[in-house]
């Protein structure tokens, strides 16, 4: 089953609007998101939830965010989790249906220059969310 949950991160930078969709498109310029691709089993759980941590650590990590001037995506492939196989890309078409994925907007982008703690919260709470609503952990 395809997922996207998306924040809109406010000008005050506060998360709102958490949004659990089937529909895989853009990030919006003013929010984050994370993806799981159609293909991605859903009892994979735990390697999809890891995954975005993988890649929002490595969106920090490399301050990736300080080398784009608009939107921000970094991907893998469900079974090639690592380095190697980890793609970062200004465009949403180079992720297809086998990908776990995040998205940060332009507006988000240009506003936090970094990867901070509310970004990290925001990240976690998407997470939390997926795990919750589509997953059915508690």
């Amino acid at each position: 089953m395809a997922l996207k949950v998306q924040a809109i991160i406010t000008p005050g930078r506060q998360v709102q609007t958490v949004i659990t969709t089937e529909i895989i498109n853009e990030v919006d310029d003013n929010g984050i998101a994370i993806y799981a691709g159609a293909t991605v089993a859903d009892n994979r759980q735990v390697e999809i939830i890891d995954a975005w941590r993988f890649l929002r650590n490595g969106i920090r990590d490399r301050n990736i965010m300080q080398q784009f001037a608009g939107v921000v995506y970094s991907g893998v492939d469900v079974d090639n989790i690592g380095e190697a196989g980890r793609i970062t890309s200004a465009t949403f078409g180079d992720f297809g249906d086998n990908d776990i994925f995040v998205g940060i907007g332009q507006l988000v982008v240009s506003e936090f220059l970094d990867f901070t703690v509310v970004l990290e919260t925001a990240f976690q709470e998407l997470s939390q969310t997926a795990l919750e609503d589509t997953y059915k952990a508690a």
